[in-house]
């Protein structure tokens, strides 16, 4: 079969320039994802940035100066007059005092916390100054396990942004873990079996040790 060479020079040279396009094309296309990508990735990181830091409403904290030689008389005196269940009240001053002194975990820093009781829940409001500033809120119901309190987080807000999910479950433990571990002036008298809410109040119900 006869071919004429310049016919197939001329075949190549197009697959070559077919090639050569095709690559740019690629190129080109990818470098416009990466910019999309980029813009994304930074306006998503901006927004959540900016969701962080907004104010959180903060309600007036009671004035109220906890007395800790008044609780530990408070549970001394139920501990004499009571061989059986017994109910003891933690006030919501005694409470802030005793978790005052801030938390961390890992890289972040909570300074300032303050906690409201109500009838179905506590609200604890903190300051978080490391790795950034933002005004943070933890919701929790206590409950009782092996003669302990724990404090599962339901809630956690940073800013005006709810967090949720896996960061949720992440902190949950360990902010309870804190909260639990200041209540030791009661473990070491008191086998807890439930607890309860109040208005300012929690209840702590045990057994004497």
């Amino acid at each position: 079969m006869n071919t004429n060479p310049k016919e197939d020079d001329t075949f190549y040279d197009d697959m070559d320039k077919s090639r050569i396009h095709n690559s740019c094309c690629s190129c080109y296309s990818l470098i416009v994802l990466f910019i999309i990508s980029t813009v994304l990735i930074c306006f998503g990181v901006g927004w959540i940035y900016w969701k962080v830091t907004r104010e959180i409403k903060i309600p007036n904290f009671s004035s109220k100066i906890a007395n800790l030689n008044e609780l530990k008389t408070r549970i001394s005196d139920s501990l004499k007059t009571s061989n059986d269940q017994i109910e003891i009240p933690l006030r919501e001053a005694e409470f802030n005092y005793l978790i005052g002194e801030g938390f961390s975990f890992g890289n972040f820093l909570f300074q300032n916390p303050q906690a409201v009781i109500d009838n179905d829940k506590i609200t604890i409001y903190a300051d978080l100054v490391k790795p950034l500033n933002a005004k943070v809120k933890f919701t929790t119901i206590p409950v009782a396990n092996k003669g302990r309190v724990e404090f599962p987080v339901s809630e956690f807000d940073a800013g005006n942004m709810k967090i949720s999910g896996f960061i949720l479950n992440q902190f949950s433990p360990m902010l309870s873990q804190f909260i639990s571990s200041k209540l030791e002036l009661f473990y070491n008298f008191v086998y807890v079996d439930n607890v309860r809410l109040e208005q300012s109040k929690i209840i702590i119900i045990g057994k004497g040790k």
